[in-house]
């Protein structure tokens, strides 16, 4: 079993830490936290994953979340998490969301920047949303300020991984102003176009 120990870390570093760990492919995975949200937003990560998962609170106020892919036994004891984590997240589609501008539809005046922005408002806890990838102008909405900042900020919070395409943020000059998700390669988001079951750009 892997351990990953998250105590006394601040959110978001226990979610970073149990997805990198998640990425590894464990059939077990043992995360520690002592932040009830953290349970929460590792939760989300691991349904959303395949994973079966339990939380144990032990005496030292510690969480021990236990999670095991299908075809691994069960963890012994503890209570089903099921704080924040939508039913049957881990048996839905894995759906890829690719964003490729800071609008949705033409500009007119402002509209197409706050469709988008209400678009994205609507995206905390959707069944199945797995990842979520900003490639050229919508590379913006994670590195200004501004609402849109601030919905990517609470998705990631989620659990949803949101990939930031690294030469997108280059060409415009916002390579050091990433303020939210991972900034990444095409390489990693082709490859996460393939793994999901169904990928939607907008």
């Amino acid at each position: 079993m892997k351990t990953v120990d998250c105590r006394g870390l601040s959110r978001p570093q226990p979610l970073e830490l149990a997805r990198k760990a998640v990425a590894e492919l464990p059939g077990k995975l043992e995360v520690l936290v002592d932040s009830p949200e953290a349970v929460e937003e590792i939760a989300r990560l691991l349904a959303g994953q395949g994973y079966s998962a339990q939380s144990v609170l032990d005496g030292e106020q510690v969480y021990h979340i236990r999670a095991e892919r299908p075809g691994f036994a069960h963890a012994d004891g503890g209570t089903a998490i099921r704080a924040g984590q939508p039913e049957g997240l881990g048996q839905r589609p894995r759906t890829f969301l690719i964003l490729t501008s800071e609008t949705l539809g033409e500009e007119n005046g402002g509209l197409g920047r706050g469709i988008l922005e209400s678009f994205l408002a609507t995206l905390p806890g959707r069944r199945g949303l797995w990842r979520l990838a900003l490639l050229n102008g919508a590379v913006k909405l994670a590195a200004e300020p501004g609402p849109a900042l601030g919905m990517l900020a609470k998705l990631a919070g989620t659990g949803i991984e949101i990939l930031v395409h690294d030469a997108s943020l280059a060409h415009f000059g916002l390579a050091h102003a990433l303020q939210t998700g991972r900034c990444t390669s095409m390489s990693e988001i082709a490859a996460s176009a393939e793994e999901a079951d169904k990928v939607v750009r907008l």
